[in-house]
C-alpha cells in the first residue's frame, strides 16, 4: 500500500514538474482575445499551401494556423497578402529555404535579417520603416504540403523568440501568406498596330 502511495506521489510530482506545453500566440495580444477563429492544425490537415491560403482567404472571421514545435504549441493569426496598402519594404519575404531580400539569403541568416528588419527604422531603404510596420510574408510553392509550411513557420517563430529576448524590446510577429510569385501570370499580347491608308 505504501509503495502505491509513493508511486502516486512521485507520478504527480513528476507530471507537475514536467508541466504542460506553453501556448504561444502571434501576435501576442490574441492570447487574451475572446474572439473565436477557425483553426487549421498543420499536423492534421491534408491541404497543400495553396488550399490553406485559399481557405484563409474565404474565412471572414479570421484563421489561426496551429502546430507543435516540440516545445510549445504555436498559434499564428495569418493574413493573405494581395498587395496594396503595405509598402513592399515593410515586408520580409521568406520561402522554404531562403529569405528573399538583397540578392537572397539562406534561411540560416534569418535571425540577423529579422533583427535588421525590425530595428532598421528607415535607415536602409528596402527594410522596414519601424518595428511596428515590420511584416513577414511566407511565400512558398503552392503545391508544398502542410508539413513543409510548418517547418518554415517553426524556423520563423524560433528565430523571432530568440530576437525578442536578445533586443529586449516589445515587437510583434505579423505573418502574411502568398503563393502568387509562383503563379504564372498571363501577359496579354501587345495591341495590334493599325495601318492608316
Amino acid at each position: 500500500m505504501k509503495k502505491t502511495v509513493y508511486i502516486l506521489i512521485f507520478l504527480t510530482f513528476f507530471s507537475c514538474f514536467k508541466g504542460e506545453q506553453k501556448v504561444l500566440f502571434y501576435p501576442s495580444f490574441l492570447e487574451n482575445s475572446e474572439k473565436t477563429f477557425e483553426t487549421i492544425n498543420l499536423e492534421k490537415t491534408t491541404l497543400n499551401f495553396k488550399e490553406i491560403v485559399n481557405k484563409i482567404d474565404q474565412t471572414s472571421n479570421g484563421t489561426l494556423i496551429e502546430f507543435n514545435d516540440g516545445k510549445n504549441i504555436i498559434k499564428i493569426k495569418t493574413f493573405i497578402h494581395k498587395g496594396g496598402l503595405i509598402k513592399r519594404k515593410n515586408v520580409l519575404q521568406i520561402s522554404t529555404d531562403s529569405v528573399l531580400i538583397d540578392k537572397g539569403h539562406l534561411l540560416s541568416d534569418l535571425n540577423s535579417l529579422m533583427k535588421r528588419h525590425f530595428l532598421n527604422n528607415g535607415k536602409i531603404e528596402y527594410y522596414s520603416d519601424s518595428p511596428k510596420k515590420a511584416i513577414f510574408e511566407i511565400s512558398i510553392n503552392p503545391k508544398k504540403n502542410a508539413n513543409e509550411l510548418k517547418e518554415t513557420l517553426k524556423k520563423l517563430t524560433i528565430e523571432f523568440e530568440k530576437l525578442k529576448k536578445e533586443i529586449n524590446e516589445r515587437i510583434e510577429l505579423t505573418v502574411f501568406f502568398s503563393y502568387f510569385r509562383f503563379e504564372k501570370i498571363n501577359i496579354p499580347p501587345p495591341p495590334l498596330k493599325l495601318e492608316l491608308e
